[in-house]
């Protein structure tokens, strides 16, 4: 399963995202984190600046080796690999090549792999800050997992992050808010973009300090909540974090092969919508 934390900024994204990661590891499920988020509050939870005194291997610098791994020329639109029907096969045990180079082992069965920094290239205007995370878009989906295998990705703020099209590769997107106009404001607007994806995502209610900032949330959000945490447990809820986990993996269990359609169909909508209108 692929769980994947979207929210306004300050919602809580990478503090659930680390949460549901070491949870998970502690249950003996192999983990992979992958913070795409270009703030790398993940990366830093989990181990700190950097590994063995070492920087990850970025994810913002890999688009040519995942163009390659899948078949394609390196300076090649990665969307070819959607629109010829290629499928490259990513595996989390063994460890595909790809993976093998980009993510790094922090523990026993606990992997993690970021998006990075801004790069040179994104500085300079000749790419947007998005293209550090395109490898996403063809990792997640073609990503097959097994039984006791689980990824989680902590995104970009707010509708940003759905914007980009990352989460059809999720298996579930939670949806973090607090109990602020703000912040539900944000989580309707990044389910709407989930909506216009047929991307599956729930709601979570986070940072609760009383009853009744819970019940003003429940009154305003469109859709109930599956999960809440108090802002006092520092999210130390194993029931609550177990039933994100369960149902993550009742739907990945159900059909395997939904993130792959979804992107796959993602992208052929665009491309389609791009000759309609005649967009270069």
């Amino acid at each position: 399963m692929i769980i994947g934390f979207l929210g306004k900024g300050g919602s809580g994204k990478s503090t659930l995202a680390t949460a549901m990661a070491r949870h998970l590891h502690a249950e003996g499920k192999r983990v992979l984190a992958i913070d795409a988020d270009h703030n790398m509050d993940l990366v830093w939870n989990l181990s700190g600046e950097d590994i063995d005194g070492s920087p990850l291997p970025y994810l913002g610098e890999s688009l040519g080796d995942m163009n390659e791994y899948a078949g394609i020329g390196k300076n090649d639109s990665y969307k070819d690999i959607f629109y010829k029907n290629i499928s490259p096969r990513f595996w989390f045990n063994p460890l595909d090549p790809f993976t093998e180079k980009y993510a790094k082992e922090i523990g026993k069965d606990l992997y993690l792999m970021a998006s990075g920094p801004h790069t040179h290239t994104v500085l300079s205007g000749n790419k947007c800050s998005h293209s550090l995370s395109t490898s996403l878009k063809v990792y997640l989906p073609f990503l097959e997992l097994k039984n006791n295998e689980a990824v989680i990705v902590d995104e970009k703020a707010s509708n940003d992050a759905a914007g980009t099209g990352v989460p059809t590769g999720f298996t579930i997107s939670y949806i973090v808010v607090e109990p602020t106009p703000h912040s539900i404001k944000a989580a309707h607007q990044i389910a709407e973009t989930l909506n216009f994806y047929d991307a599956p995502y729930e709601f979570v209610l986070n940072k609760i300090t009383s009853e009744e900032s819970k019940n003003l949330a429940l009154s305003q959000l469109k859709k109930a909540p599956i999960a809440s945490f108090s802002f006092d447990d520092g999210l130390l809820s194993r029931e609550e974090l177990r039933k994100l986990a369960a149902h993550a993996g009742a739907l990945e269990a159900k059909d395997p092969t939904a993130r792959k359609r979804r992107s796959i169909q993602k992208f052929r909508a665009g491309k389609e919508y791009a000759e309609e209108h005649e967009l270069s």
